[in-house]
């Protein structure tokens, strides 16, 4: 192995092993919140937001150095795109994403119960599909346009003429920050999808017979949504077009369950993803 492929798996290794934080305490207090009002709600979006947005800082702050902190597929697609990272390190941190999504999901679910178990994302019964998937592409466009304007951007002080170092260095707090905006937004609608790895993640660690005919649709709005977002966002930032630094891109960014003012586990908005 070259050396190059070596930084690249490590990275792709933090990458995994922070999305497997993310999914299991994000989700975690979907669950915990529920179980604390005894199912009988309401769960204000707050109980779960502040979980999404603190761990997504923390977390961007504990492997920022090794792998740039994205913790989410959309921003690591974004910066694929504008090719801020090799194709071979997006792919290789999409998969340990995902994959970290998936053992996150499925450790929590062990670890709670099926009882305890629930996902939050989903369409609220009066949102329609088109209104979540543009909830869903503006919580994704929020997400990228902070992160490339904090972390990316700002990270060339030299090309970008401003203190970029210290800007940089703090990138995880604006991005913990706007998560926990969008999760406060989205969150009674559609449960705040925008990080691909954590709806997919939750949802196939269920078994099968918890999945509901709903998925599909499920699904479209929550990985779709995200991608024309991902893709708009750099256009409107001033990011750089060039480079392959990863220590200080800091992008991650994830979605929040939903909590109308019902109970979470006996509606079917509120049902467990996917």
């Amino acid at each position: 192995m070259t050396s190059k492929l070596l930084q690249e798996l490590k990275g792709a290794y933090a990458e995994f092993i922070a999305s497997l934080f993310f999914v299991f305490f994000g989700a975690g207090s979907v669950c915990g919140a529920l179980s604390a009002t005894s199912d009988q709600g309401p769960v204000e979006p707050i109980n779960y937001a502040v979980a999404f947005g603190f761990s997504i800082s923390i977390l961007a702050f504990a492997i920022g150095d090794v792998s740039g902190g994205h913790i989410n597929p959309a921003v690591t697609l974004a910066l694929a795109v504008t090719k801020n990272i090799t194709p071979s390190r997006a792919v290789l941190y999409v998969f340990f994403q995902m994959l970290g999504g998936l053992s996150g999901g499925a450790l929590l679910y062990g670890a709670v119960g099926k009882d305890n178990y629930t996902s939050g994302i989903a369409l609220a019964p009066d949102t329609k599909p088109a209104g979540g998937f543009a909830l869903e592409f503006m919580g994704t466009l929020l997400l990228i346009f902070v992160v490339f304007n904090v972390a990316v951007w700002s990270g060339k002080p030299l090309e970008n003429d401003i203190g970029g170092s210290t800007v940089s260095a703090l990138a995880p707090i604006p991005i913990g920050w706007a998560v926990l905006v969008a999760h406060l937004t989205l969150g009674p609608f559609t449960g705040c999808g925008i990080n691909p790895m954590r709806g997919t993640g939750r949802g196939e660690a269920r078994p099968l017979d918890q999945q509901t005919s709903a998925s599909p649709l499920r699904l479209t709005v929550r990985v779709r949504a995200p991608t024309p977002g991902q893709s708009s966002a750099p256009s409107r930032s001033r990011a750089p077009s060039g480079g392959t630094r990863t220590a200080r891109t800091f992008g991650s960014g994830s979605p929040a369950p939903s909590s109308r003012r019902s109970s979470a586990r006996s509606s079917t908005s509120r049902s467990t993803a996917l």
